[in-house]
C-alpha cells in the first residue's frame, strides 16, 4: 500500500512540473533552424587534442540558440552567418589557431545549420620581449619574467596572455613605487612557421610617496575608524593597487553609498601624492520583515531592526524577533570590527528562546561573548565563552540545566551569494564543549562537520546543482543525559523535506522525536531558471539520528523528495516546496509537506 501512494505521488509531482514548465518553454516564435552541427572539415593528425575545443564551440552554439529562437526563418540565417562565425573564430582564434575558417551550410532537406571547421594549425610563442610605452620611466625595477603564465614555445592562448599581463604588472608594482602603471601587449604573427612573437608594453608613471590620506563627506562616521580600513599612511611608498584594496576595504563595510578616489595625476617637486576619499555614507538604521509557512511549523514571521554605525567607528547594533507555531526567538546582537587588530571582530550575543515541539518543551536564555578573525579572503575562525540556563520539559519530566561552553569554528565560504547560491563551495567544522555549573548534568561535546558545493552549468533554463552533506557527534556522556533541547534531529525545512518538523528519526511509543548522539544529513537540488523571474528545484534529501557516538550509516536512512518554485526579487528568492516522504510511517508521517519561505533552502 506504501508503495501505492509513493507512485501516487510522484505521478503528483511529475505532472506539476510538467505544467508549471511548459508555458514558459515553449517557443515564442516558429523557428525552422531546430539542430546546429559542428563538423571539422579537416581531420588533424591529433584529432583528440581539439576535442575540448569542439566541445566549447557546442557551448556556444546552445547559448546562441535562445537569441537565434527570436528571429525568424530569414533573419535567423543571418545571425548566424553573422554572429554565428564571429563568435566561433574569436574562441578559436584565442585558443592560438589563427589560421581556422568556418563555411556553412544550410541544408533544405532537414532543419539544421552545419558549420564545417577548418585551419587547424596551432599557433606557438616564438618570443616574448619586454618594451617601454613612449612615455613611460624607464628607470625603474623591471622584474623575471620566468613566472609568466605564458612562456616561449607555448600555445598563444589568448587567457594565459592576458594572464600574464596581471603577473607582470603586479610584479613590477611589487617592486617599484609608481604613481601609475599599465601594462598591455600585442602580437605580433607568422604565418611561415605558425608562431607568435609577444610584446608586453610597459607604461610607467613617476616614482611617488603618500604625502597625505583625507576624507570628505563624512557625517556619523568616524575618521579614525575609517583610517584602519585604508591600507596605507603618510610617506609610504604609492601603489596603484592601493587604491582598488582601500575602495574594496570601504565598500566591505556597507557604510558607504558612493566611493570616488580623487588623486592627480602628477606629484610634486618632492615626488609625493595627496589622496583624498570622496564618500557618501549610506543609511545606517535599517528594519527588515520576513514571512514563512510550513505544514509542520505553520506560519512564522521575522522582524528586525540594524544599526550599523551605532558609536560611529562601524559597530553594528542588530535586534531580531521571530517566530512559529513552535519556536520563538529574540536575539540581541552587538558586533565591533577592527577589535584590537585588523580582520578581527568582537561579538557579544543575548538571546532568548521558547520552544514547544513533540519531542520537548524549552525555554531558555543565553549569554555569549566571542572573536571571530578573517584568516583569508576565504577562511574565517572563532571563539566564543558561551553561558546558557534553559528549562526542558520531556515525558519523563521536567529538569532545569546550567551550563558554560566554549563554541569553536573553522569555516571556508567560497560562495558568491548567501541568499541564492550559484557556486562556490562551504565548508565549516563546529565544536562545543559543554560543562555543568550545578551538579545533576555532564560535560559533553558537540561537534559538526558541513559542507556544500554548488555548481553551475552552461546549458538551457541555466542550471546549478546543490550538494549539502552535514554530520554531527555528541560524546561524553550517555544519550539520557544529554538535554533534549542540544540533542540532534532530522526532519523538516532545511533536513528531510516531506517529514514534518524533527520527525525524521526515531520515536517513542506515543510517536515522539527521540533525537540522538549523533546524525548525517545530505540535500541534493538541481536548480533551473525557466525565465528572468522565475525558477524550478527538484530535491531529494536524506538523514537519519542515531543513539550511537558515530553516525551507524549501515541502518535505515530516511528519505524525502520533491520539487519546488522559486521566484527571484531583489531582497531574495522566495521559496516554495513540496516536499513526499518515502515510505511514510503509519499514523506519523503525513502524506506530503508544504514549505514557503525566502531564500534558497541551502
Amino acid at each position: 500500500m506504501g508503495n501505492k501512494k509513493i507512485f501516487y505521488y510522484a505521478i503528483i509531482l511529475l505532472a506539476t512540473v510538467f505544467f508549471i514548465i511548459v508555458p514558459y518553454v515553449a517557443p515564442a516564435k516558429e523557428s525552422k533552424y531546430t539542430s546546429i552541427k559542428l563538423i571539422i572539415k579537416e581531420q588533424p593528425e591529433a584529432e583528440s587534442s581539439i576535442k575540448s575545443v569542439m566541445k566549447k564551440l557546442n557551448e556556444l552554439a546552445r547559448n546562441m540558440e535562445k537569441t537565434a529562437k527570436l528571429y525568424n526563418t530569414i533573419n535567423q540565417k543571418a545571425y548566424w552567418e553573422s554572429e554565428g562565425k564571429k563568435s566561433f573564430l574569436r574562441y578559436l582564434h584565442s585558443e592560438g589557431y589563427y589560421d581556422a575558417t568556418i563555411e556553412t551550410e544550410f541544408p533544405e532537406t532537414e532543419n539544421s545549420i552545419i558549420f564545417y571547421v577548418n585551419g587547424w594549425e596551432r599557433y606557438k610563442v616564438k618570443k616574448i620581449i619586454l618594451k617601454y610605452a613612449e612615455n613611460s620611466n624607464h628607470d625603474i625595477n623591471i622584474p623575471d619574467i620566468t613566472g609568466l603564465k605564458i612562456k616561449e614555445g607555448d600555445f598563444a592562448v589568448a587567457a594565459n596572455v592576458i594572464d600574464s599581463e596581471k603577473v607582470l604588472a603586479k610584479n613590477i608594482e611589487k617592486d617599484n613605487c609608481l604613481l601609475s602603471l599599465e601594462v598591455t601587449h600585442e602580437a605580433i604573427i607568422d604565418n611561415s612557421d605558425d608562431t607568435m612573437i609577444i610584446n608586453f608594453i610597459i607604461n610607467a608613471g613617476p616614482y611617488a610617496t603618500i604625502k597625505s590620506v583625507d576624507f570628505k563627506g563624512l557625517r556619523s562616521v568616524n575618521p579614525d575608524y575609517v583610517k584602519k580600513l585604508i591600507p596605507f599612511k603618510n610617506d609610504q611608498c604609492f601603489r596603484p593597487s592601493f587604491l582598488q584594496e582601500a575602495q574594496g576595504s570601504l565598500q566591505k563595510t556597507g557604510l558607504f553609498a558612493i566611493i570616488n578616489t580623487e588623486i592627480p595625476d602628477h606629484t610634486d617637486n618632492k615626488g609625493k601624492v595627496p589622496i583624498v576619499f570622496d564618500l557618501k555614507e549610506q543609511k545606517h538604521r535599517s528594519v527588515k520583515a520576513g514571512f514563512s509557512y510550513g505544514t509542520d511549523l505553520g506560519f512564522g514571521t521575522t522582524l528586525g531592526w540594524n544599526h550599523k554605525n551605532f558609536f560611529g567607528n562601524g559597530e553594528t547594533v542588530k535586534t531580531e524577533i521571530s517566530g512559529n507555531q513552535k519556536e520563538q526567538i529574540i536575539d540581541l546582537e552587538f558586533t565591533k570590527p577592527f577589535y584590537k587588530q585588523d580582520n578581527q571582530t568582537l561579538k557579544i550575543g543575548l538571546s532568548g528562546e521558547n520552544t514547544t515541539s513533540k519531542a520537548y518543551d524549552n525555554r531558555e536564555g543565553m549569554l555569549s561573548v566571542g572573536i571571530e578573525r578573517k584568516l583569508t579572503n576565504i577562511w574565517t575562525a572563532g571563539i566564543s565563552g558561551k553561558y546558557s540556563y534553559s528549562v526542558v520539559k520531556e515525558t519523563q519530566g521536567s529538569k532545569d540545566f546550567s551550563f558554560l561552553s566554549i563554541p569553536l569554528f573553522i569555516k571556508r565560504d567560497t560562495r558568491d551569494n548567501i541568499l541564492n547560491t550559484r557556486k562556490g563551495l562551504e565548508l565549516q567544522f563546529k565544536t562545543e564543549p559543554f560543562f555543568p555549573t550545578k551538579t545533576g548534568a555532564r560535560s559533553f561535546f558537540k561537534n559538526e562537520v558541513i559542507a556544500a558545493k554548488y555548481t553551475p552549468f552552461r546549458l538551457k533554463f541555466d542550471p546549478v546543482i546543490a550538494i549539502k552533506v552535514s554530520a554531527g557527534v555528541i560524546s561524553g556522556t550517555k544519550s539520557a543525559k544529554i538535554p533534549a533541547n542540544e540533542r540532534f534531529y532530522t526532519g523538516g525545512v532545511g533536513s528531510v523535506r516531506g517529514y514534518a518538523y524533527q520527525l525524521a528519526g526515531p520515536i517513542d511509543q506515543k510517536n515522539h522525536p527521540i533525537g540522538g548522539r549523533s546524525m548525517i544529513l545530505s540535500n541534493l537540488e538541481l536548480r533551473t531558471k525557466i525565465k528572468n523571474d522565475i525558477g524550478l528545484v527538484v530535491f531529494f534529501d536524506s538523514g537519519n539520528v542515531f543513539s550511537s557516538t558515530t553516525p551507524a550509516l549501515g541502518k535505515k536512512m530516511f528519505h524525502g523528495f520533491g520539487a519546488g518554485m522559486r521566484y527571484f526579487t531583489d531582497f531574495g528568492p522566495l521559496r516554495l516546496d513540496i516536499g513526499f516522504p518515502v515510505k511514510p510511517r503509519k499514523k506519523v508521517d503525513k502524506a506530503f509537506q508544504l514549505y514557503f519561505g525566502i531564500g534558497q533552502n541551502f
